[in-house]
């Protein structure tokens, strides 16, 4: 069939993401607008009965206002920020409504009644002519009126993204199946959108960064239509398996395209524009299920993602993985949803909508929240699933409810005592065994004032973080906590953090090279410092080994970076008081002085070869150092090294401080092996023990260990 449609999609809000003209200046803060309350009750058109859960979205609705659902009784009321507005309304079976809201429709204490009839869905997969499921092709249906020979497609609004996915549009899942729901009586053309070419993306591209500077709401990147099918839908008769084959030319590749946004002459933010193929989205696990409200219904329109569970500096931290379209889904109208592209891991998964629940009583603070598997807001109590390469993981179903929350105010000051410039985040308190999760996060506004909602009820701690240069090293922090009665307004003030000044010495080295040398500072509170701790962007050091490092905040361990072939960290010293691998608190601010860190040339070294059960030498192996005391088994320990066994079945490790070690090889090699304890527990039974002298390398011949037989 020709290629006959367009395809239009918007890059307005990229780029309000991506692109501020005031790059680092503080911004000025917006007029306050007075807002208008829209109240309606939605209804089913065939019996008049009230539909609970509808969503309700304005479609500029990241100016206008938040999305709301229904109450039991079927009614809702949001804000707008202007009028006139276009509100959308969803509610799985029913066709999607669109109503235009003015000044002069809405009446004063007056409810709008809208009637919604039945609707249908279409459902499908797209496959390639080889058979093969593709995924992430936008699959669009649209009314058509008219003959076939003249056929007209119909102008009702598209809907907005991310907040009612399936709608009007849908985009295929690695199974190559798309869903396309909302839609009332009439004749369908349902079509895949055929992805741009390199070369008319490059153009696209080139157009884009050519206009960003002009006064434009965004601009428009075009593609044409592949395969169509047209469909005939009845009011509540979803249509039968509508699948579509795209020729292989037709097929998403993977496209990366860094362009600078703004200005030609702007060298601002980038970011890569990425188009994923379907081998890479059907590569790793995936999972599925299904949202229901307190009352058992689906609900549409949540944002489900996938945060995989994994060692960070020596906690476990939950973070959105790297990859495609698959992590984060929207539920259809069923309330069904499937993640898919994922790693093999531990997974969280957590529900969550922008939208606002109607007819509950304010003063007791309900709202939506974050949800975490099975039921919970609170981290603590999630249940993580487990995802195994090429398998479905399914039944991972979720309760969504409005839960009790509050909300935190207060004022940010920086060091000089001005309004910060910077940003607040709100995070559970650090506690060991608990995933640490994403922050709410708000920015501080020009007159140092913050508002966080939505908070569930909990211990958090509240952190203030510069964001513009001058205030980039400013931090802070304050405990909160969020319960029945409301919390007193917060004062929260950052510093510049401590200062460490003191000297390297190098034995036997009049003249040591300043370039080998670096430290690290390891914050081992992460409610009372930054995650990342402080490094190189915060030291100096002088010619004749003098050095300053700024920036330190509570308790921090300090180990040495990448140091010369041979070389190891001897000793620590603050003030006399030896913080060799163990953890110095350096408060909130203050200078310590009197520091030496000495480094020796003569460290000691392990060497030896690996074997197979065979007997064989083993050319593809890790060999493992560890100390044989425990206290000593943390991130960024010098009494633990890794190396990679040679083509000859040989290994090589030096840079070890005396000692006595425990040294294996095995087949491979996490990075959790090297953080977790456990792990390095269940290596113990199959090591051999060495003890390392300095300037000597002790040798060790070693059985290769299989993973897989480990406890």
């Amino acid at each position: 069939m020709g290629i006959r449609a367009r395809f239009v999609v918007s890059l307005a809000a990229l780029l309000a993401v991506t692109y501020s003209p005031l790059h680092g200046q503080r911004a000025r803060e917006p007029e306050r607008r007075s807002t208008t309350t829209v109240r309606g009750r939605i209804v089913a058109a065939e019996n008049q009965q009230p539909l609970r859960r509808a969503l309700v979205t304005a479609l500029r609705a990241f100016q206008e206002g938040r999305p709301a659902f229904s109450d039991d009784e079927g009614r809702f009321e949001m804000a707008l920020a202007s009028l006139p507005v276009t509100l959308a309304i969803t509610k799985g079976g029913y066709a999607t409504q669109h109503i235009d809201v003015t000044s002069t429709t809405l009446k004063a204490d007056r409810e709008m009644e809208i009637h919604l009839a039945r609707g249908a869905a279409v459902s499908g997969r797209v496959l390639g002519n080889n058979g093969s499921p593709i995924a992430g092709v936008r699959v669009r249906a649209r009314r058509v009126e008219g003959s076939d020979t003249n056929r007209r497609i119909s102008g009702a609004a598209p809907p907005v993204p991310g907040l009612v996915a399936g709608a009007m549009d849908s985009t295929t899942d690695d199974l190559g199946e798309y869903r396309i729901s909302g839609l009332a009586t009439g004749q369908y053309e349902v079509s895949a959108q055929r992805p741009m070419r390199p070369d008319e993306l490059r153009a696209a591209m080139t157009r884009l960064q050519r206009d960003t500077g002009r006064a434009r709401a965004g601009v428009e990147m075009i593609t044409s239509t592949g395969p169509e099918r047209l469909v005939d839908l009845h009011g509540g008769d979803d249509a039968g398996p509508v699948d579509l084959v795209m020729e292989q030319s037709e097929v998403p590749g993977v496209i990366e395209m860094p362009f600078v946004t703004g200005t030609p002459h702007d060298t601002g933010p980038q970011f890569q524009l990425r188009m994923l193929s379907a081998t890479e989205e059907r590569s790793g696990g995936s999972l599925s299920g299904a949202l229901f409200d307190q009352s058992g219904e689906p609900l549409q329109g949540i944002v489900v993602r996938a945060l995989r569970l994994q060692r960070e500096d020596g906690r476990i931290v939950a973070r959105d993985p790297a990859g495609g379209m698959g992590v984060r889904r929207t539920t259809d109208d069923r309330g069904h949803y499937r993640l898919f592209g994922l790693q093999p891991g531990q997974y969280l998964v957590v529900a969550s909508t922008d939208a606002t629940p109607s007819g509950l009583d304010r003063t007791r603070g309900d709202a939506f929240s974050r949800v975490y598997y099975p039921a919970t807001p609170d981290v603590e109590s999630a249940q993580s699933v487990q995802v195994d390469d090429d398998r479905e993981t399914t039944g991972v179903d979720l309760s969504f409810a409005p839960v009790r929350v509050g909300r935190i105010t207060g004022i940010a000051r920086d060091a000089t005592g001005e309004p910060l410039i910077g940003q607040v985040r709100l995070l559970p308190t650090q506690r060991p065994g608990v995933a640490a999760v994403e922050p709410l996060v708000e920015r501080v506004h020009f007159d140092g004032r913050f508002e966080i909602t939505g908070v569930p009820h909990g211990e958090y701690v509240l952190q203030a973080v510069g964001t513009n240069p001058g205030h980039r090293d400013e931090f802070g922090f304050a405990y909160v906590t969020v319960g029945d009665q409301p919390a007193s307004p917060v004062t929260i003030r950052t510093s510049v953090g401590a200062t460490l000044e003191g000297r390297f010495v190098v034995e036997g080295e009049r003249r040591p090279p300043m370039r080998a040398m670096s430290i690290h500072a390891a914050t081992g509170d992460f409610d009372r410092a930054p995650s990342e701790g402080r490094g190189p962007d915060g030291l100096a050091i002088h010619d004749d080994g003098r050095f300053t490092l700024t920036g330190l905040r509570g308790s921090m361990r300090l180990t040495a970076a990448e140091l010369p072939s041979g070389w190891y960290m001897k000793s620590i010293t603050i003030g006399g008081l030896d913080v060799t691998d163990v953890p110095f608190d350096f408060g909130a601010e203050g200078k310590y002085t009197d520091a030496e860190i000495v480094l020796s040339r003569a460290s000691g070294a392990i060497a030896g070869s690996v074997t197979d059960a065979a007997g064989k030498r083993a050319t593809a192996a890790d060999a493992i150092v560890f100390s044989t005391d425990r206290e000593r088994w943390f991130v960024g320990s010098r009494h633990i090294r890794k190396s990679r066994s040679s083509g000859r079945g040989t290994f090589d490790i030096s840079g070890l401080p005396p000692g006595e070690y425990w040294v294996a090889a095995v087949d491979r090699l996490s990075a959790d092996d090297l953080e977790i304890p456990e792990g390095l527990d269940s290596l113990r039974a199959s090591a051999s023990r060495v003890k390392v002298d300095e300037g000597s390398v002790a040798e060790v011949a070693l059985r290769l260990v299989l993973r897989a037989t480990l406890p």
